[in-house]
């Protein structure tokens, strides 16, 4: 009975999270038709257009899905506070501003370290390099990374507040990392590059572990908040490849070298055969931190 109820909340959860963001999508479309038809016909083809106008285009339609993932969430949520399943999205913590920042220091030295060692290898090279404050951020620049923030943490909302706080809740932390980290894989589905090989789908399955691991032994969305969040500034503002496979331009721009099995295509730093090394070591890590310092946790 709980397995049929839970697949069936979860299938609801994504054909509603799907109908808001096409929703929201649509009138976005609609809009930009009316207002700006001239240019509707370069947007399609992949032509050229203007660079301002498609940004805010990309703003729009990302803040979109990521209301779809959220709304969702909340409106599926309440329906659980009505049925008085005492389980919890994870926001409300005693101590969120400093798993918040763990989150980010964790983030930080994994990205810094993974990045170093594929330089190391010889599997990325260094193009180019800004010095920080040489140029002001734009506009657009500084809309570009509140819609990473809202991305991440709308995924985060999704993955690790719903679906593996229902998973916990039904069938134990085991059922809901797993659960969780097959729908996070799932969710990126659209990135570019993503089946170029096996290793970003692999190594987004062993990101969602390592979140999740982090999410059940924080008792808290924090904690993977915090990793999440930087680990994708860092890989759009300073370790600039493809963050998700989408090429842009940031402080040090990256150039992948090597054969598809060992640098995934045209997928970021963690499409890497190196980095799949790094999350494992991470997750076998945080699997016992989780395991021997649950007490530390409820204390920090």
């Amino acid at each position: 009975m709980h397995i049929k109820d839970t697949i069936a909340k979860l299938i609801l959860l994504f054909i509603t999270a799907l109908a808001i963001a096409f929703g929201l999508s649509v009138f976005v479309f609609i809009l930009f038709v009316l207002l700006d038809a001239g240019n509707l016909h370069a947007y399609l083809s992949g032509g050229p257009f203007l660079g301002e106008k498609r940004m805010i285009m990309k703003f729009i339609l990302h803040m979109a899905q990521s209301a779809g993932l959220i709304g969702a969430v909340l409106i599926l949520y309440r329906h659980e506070r009505w049925e008085s399943q005492g389980w919890s999205l994870g926001w409300k913590e005693r101590t969120p501003f400093r798993h918040a920042l763990l989150g980010s220091f964790i983030g930080l030295v994994f990205i810094g370290i993974a990045v170093l060692f594929t330089w190391l290898s010889g599997h990325v090279h260094i193009f180019q390099f800004t010095a920080l404050g040489s140029e002001p951020l734009s506009v657009y620049a500084w809309m570009n990374l509140v819609m990473l923030i809202v991305i991440a943490v709308s995924e985060e909302v999704f993955c690790r507040g719903y679906v593996q706080g229902l998973l916990m809740h039904r069938f134990g932390s085991l059922a809901g990392i797993i659960g969780s980290s097959a729908v996070f894989t799932l969710v990126h589905w659209y990135n570019h590059a993503m089946f170029d090989s096996i290793l970003p789908v692999l190594n987004l399955f062993l990101t969602g572990l390592l979140l999740g691991i982090c999410r059940a032994a924080a008792n808290g969305l924090w904690l993977p908040v915090g990793i999440h969040v930087t680990w994708t500034v860092l890989y759009d503002y300073i370790f600039r490849s493809y963050a998700g496979g989408a090429p842009a331009e940031g402080l040090m721009n990256l150039d992948m070298l090597g054969a598809i099995i060992r640098t995934a295509g045209g997928f970021a730093v963690e499409g890497r055969i190196i980095t799949m090394g790094f999350l494992l070591i991470s997750i076998l890590i945080a699997d016992r931190w989780m395991h021997h310092n649950r007490r530390m946790w409820t204390r920090f």
